[in-house]
């Protein structure tokens, strides 16, 4: 039998050829898509920063990596998204309105021809009803069990509405997070009217600490922003009613780790300690 060279590298060839294929497909994805499933918490005492700026001028804007919204409040749903659909401002092109489709907004505050600033939320209308949920998926990268955690964000208000709305903030370790933090809700009145744009938007700023965690390292957290409007029975109103919304959106979000379960507080010190007279003692106390 003769076995020639042809007859040995053809299948070498062929077993390496898929070899490499499969490894850049698994570059692929490491790079591009389990890349952009989280925000990383990356060290202690250091603030995480997120302004939203990244969504640009398009209605179809990809969220930044970690966030989807959805009816059902589950990160993990198979009708969850990550883009938005709508682009409106409070000045100039795009301009909301009273006629303003509903929809999961890329916000501008003023005109986009010159200002970066942007928001995510949402407009309900009656094709776009509610309840509407911002969903955060949060991992510990810092090598060690997080305790606690301090979250800072504003509500912005772009557009009136003649139905009452509020924001409810829920955390959990599940990707459906249901744990109340009620310092993280925020309630908007009927406006009676759908015409009024606020530019700049109303800003009201919530801070939410979440304490006696014990998130462990590569482990998973999830934060949810739920948006829920009143029908005119004082219940929610339903994904197929849910007219005259107010334009609401989430902007300028800060996530602080810490290790202990609750984060640190100002202390002060003793720097001296004396008995000038009898009976008295002299404290002099040096704020840390």
């Amino acid at each position: 039998m003769t076995i020639t060279c042809k007859n040995i590298c053809r299948p070498l060839l062929c077993f390496r050829t898929k070899v490499s294929l499969v490894f850049t497909i698994l570059l692929f994805c490491a790079s591009f898509g389990l890349k952009a499933q989280f925000v990383s918490i990356p060290s202690m005492g250091a603030p995480v920063l997120q302004n939203f700026d990244t969504l640009g001028k398009k209605a179809n804007a990809k969220f930044p990596a970690g966030f989807k919204t959805d009816t059902t409040g589950n990160w993990n749903s198979s009708s969850a998204v990550d883009t938005t659909n709508r682009f409106g401002t409070t000045s100039g092109p795009s301009l909301l309105g009273t006629t303003s489709s509903g929809g999961c907004y890329n916000f501008c505050s003023g005109d986009s021809s010159s200002s970066a600033d942007r928001a995510l939320g949402f407009l309900n209308t009656g094709s776009y009803g509610g309840p509407r949920s911002v969903i955060l998926k949060i991992k510990n990268t810092t090598g060690a069990a997080i305790g606690s955690l301090s979250v800072t964000f504003d509500y912005e208000k772009y557009r009136s509405g003649s139905r009452e709305f509020n924001w409810y903030f829920y955390h959990g370790s599940t990707s459906l997070p249901n744990i109340s933090a009620s310092s993280g809700d925020q309630n908007y009145p009927n406006d009676g009217v759908t015409s009024i744009i606020y530019n700049p938007p109303v800003s009201i700023s919530k801070t939410v600490i979440i304490g006696n965690l014990n998130i462990q390292p590569d482990s998973f957290y999830y934060m949810r922003w739920n948006l829920v409007g009143s029908s005119n029975s004082s219940s929610t109103c339903s994904l197929s009613k849910c007219t005259s919304g107010q334009g609401l959106g989430i902007d300028n979000l800060s996530i602080t780790a810490y290790p202990g379960c609750t984060p640190p507080s100002t202390q002060g010190s003793i720097s001296a300690l004396s008995t000038p007279n009898l009976g008295e003692i002299l404290v002099n106390f040096t704020r840390g």
